[in-house]
């Protein structure tokens, strides 16, 4: 399967207002790290580090970071939580993206050292007020915009 489609402006909204808040209130990030922080007090294991590029075995490809990862964890967490930790409370969860088909070997693991360079990039740039401004302005889409419904359904 391959990602098509482009993200939501209500997303890309949530993702600016996100940062937005925690520039407002430095507490804020404390939540945004703790992959538990919805999890109604729970501290569990340590968690992987969802930020990196990384050779997956069980898919037999390579995998970088995945936009979504940070708060699809957090809310796997708290499922989990709220379920009565059926997996255990060792249960360990991280989310990547495939950068390339198994067995691809070198092209793949360019693709996710690619990814994760960007990835880390874009935090970087999403950091500073100016910059944001900017990509809101000129580049990023706005509420209400996205991929039509043929997009979201390739």
């Amino acid at each position: 399967a391959r990602l098509k489609g482009g993200a939501s402006g209500g997303t890309l909204a949530s993702m600016m207002e996100t940062i937005e808040a925690i520039r407002r209130d430095r507490s804020l990030l404390k939540l945004m790290v703790n992959p538990f922080s919805l999890a109604g007090g729970f501290k569990g294991p340590k968690q992987p580090d969802d930020q990196g590029a990384d050779f997956d075995d069980w898919a037999d490809a390579w995998t970088g970071p995945f936009v979504m990862a940070t708060i699809n964890t957090k809310n796997i967490h708290r499922s989990h939580a709220l379920r009565g930790h059926p997996w255990g409370e060792g249960f360990s969860y991280s989310e990547k993206m495939l950068t390339g088909k198994p067995g691809q070997g070198d092209k793949g693991r360019k693709k996710a050292h690619a990814l994760a360079r960007f990835t880390k990039l874009q935090n970087l740039a999403l950091g500073f007020t100016p910059t944001r401004a900017l990509l809101r302005r000129f580049v990023l889409t706005q509420p209400g915009d996205g991929p039509n419904a043929a997009a979201r359904e390739a």
